[in-house]
């Protein structure tokens, strides 16, 4: 929860941040200031440069400055760029020296535009790559780029465009970390896609966040810990590439995802995507974000039963009981394994006391039969102050649980 504080207010910092560069580039002595600044910075200093960030709105004319100050920044053996170039055309190009630059660890590149890509590409030191809004032009460049990364470690894919691609290969011996989103052209859903074959990794780190607008496979590769979050798209394509994805990364050790992923598996339109679950025999903590979730949902009770041995569960948006259909006596039938002889600990966030979530937690505290810790944090908007908190730790005093293990139970308003 802090780390969702967090990332909220550096959002709103962005914002404010960019209002702030709007009003500084409506000025066109602000612009030249800075232009000619930049340009007495890099001509000026002889000496290496380890470090530098640019971020401004490009406009026609500034393709030729700005490969000028590119190649000037490799000239002088840089080591960590991040090149954040709005309004770029698609006569803009970053020069070819980029691409062979022998000493770039890091690279971050927001390019809204064609991403031309040189004869030759080679990153011999590149451990970091983040490419954002970029257009790829063609299976050939696009696999020529990845493949010119051989001691990579961290790779970000950020609403790339692959429209003009069939399929490409992600090969990286030494990949620990992918996160891609495609939360952007959506106009793309019914299109064309890409299958991004990502072959031979062994992932600490896997992010996806999106509507599956392309088809991912993971060949000969493992991941350890999962992200996966989709939004609640009936359609027939996402329920099978997010099927897909649970079935390769059936050896993970941590699973952070959202109910609607669940949703969108039991959907009618693939259905029988429920009963082919895979076993997830590795899988310790499973985390559930973005929503809040009914207990009672069918594709979870279903995931709940192929995790023998889960340890943690924590539901970061709250938790609800809403099937009406639900067995009065509070028992799931079957029982997950999980819930007879691993689960030790949950987790519930986002909590405000009210009927439906305690009739969940209910159920939760009666099937978790080896439970020893019960988190419960309040929401922000959780009324009634210490009153309404002394109350609901009082009803939830009274629940029947299944684990006489349970020693720890907290339950706190958010600090």
């Amino acid at each position: 929860m802090e780390e969702k504080r967090l990332q909220e207010a550096a959002r709103v910092l962005a914002i404010y941040l960019r209002n702030l560069l709007d009003t500084f580039w409506s000025s066109d002595d602000n612009r030249s200031s800075f232009l000619k600044a930049v340009d007495r910075a890099l001509i000026l200093r002889d000496a290496d440069i380890e470090q530098f960030s640019l971020s401004f709105p490009v406009k026609k004319g500034d393709a030729s400055r700005v490969s000028s100050w590119t190649s000037g920044l490799v000239w002088r053996n840089v080591e960590k760029l991040s090149l954040a170039l709005d309004g770029a055309r698609s006569k803009f190009f970053l020069p070819p020296c980029l691409f062979t630059c022998a000493t770039l660890r890091d690279l971050e590149l927001y390019v809204p535009t064609k991403l031309k890509v040189p004869a030759t590409v080679s990153f011999p030191s590149l451990r970091r790559l983040s490419l954002n809004s970029l257009v790829f032009t063609d299976d050939y460049s696009t696999q020529k780029l990845f493949s010119g990364c051989p001691v990579l470690n961290e790779l970000s894919l950020i609403n790339c465009n692959w429209a003009n691609l069939k399929s490409v290969t992600i090969s990286a011996s030494n990949l620990l970390s992918l996160i891609i989103y495609e939360t952007g052209g959506q106009l793309q859903l019914f299109g064309r896609c890409c299958e991004i074959m990502v072959y031979g990794v062994s992932l600490k780190y896997f992010r996806y966040k999106g509507g599956f607008l392309n088809d991912y496979y993971f060949d000969n590769s493992y991941v350890d810990k999962a992200e996966i979050l989709t939004p609640t798209l009936r359609l027939r394509h996402v329920s099978y590439r997010l099927y897909k994805l649970f079935r390769e990364f059936s050896s993970m050790k941590m699973l952070t995802t959202s109910s609607s992923s669940f949703k969108v598996v039991q959907t009618y339109n693939a259905s029988e995507l429920l009963a082919q679950i895979p076993l997830f025999s590795n899988l310790a903590t499973l985390i559930f974000e973005e929503n809040p979730v009914n207990i009672y949902c069918e594709g979870l009770l279903r995931m709940f039963q192929n995790c023998p041995s889960l340890q943690t569960l924590v539901f970061s948006e709250g938790v609800r009981l809403w099937c009406l259909d639900a067995e009065e006596d509070g028992v799931l039938r079957p029982q997950p394994p999980c819930f007879l002889e691993t689960l030790e600990k949950i987790e519930v966030h986002a909590f405000h006391g009210n009927r439906d979530e305690l009739a969940a937690l209910k159920v939760l505290l009666k099937n978790a039969m080896v439970l020893e810790k019960l988190i419960i944090t309040c929401s922000d908007s959780f009324e009634g102050g210490p009153e309404k908190l002394k109350d609901v730790n009082n009803q939830l005093a009274d629940l029947p649980r299944g684990s006489s293990k349970c020693c720890e139970f907290i339950c706190s308003l958010r600090p």
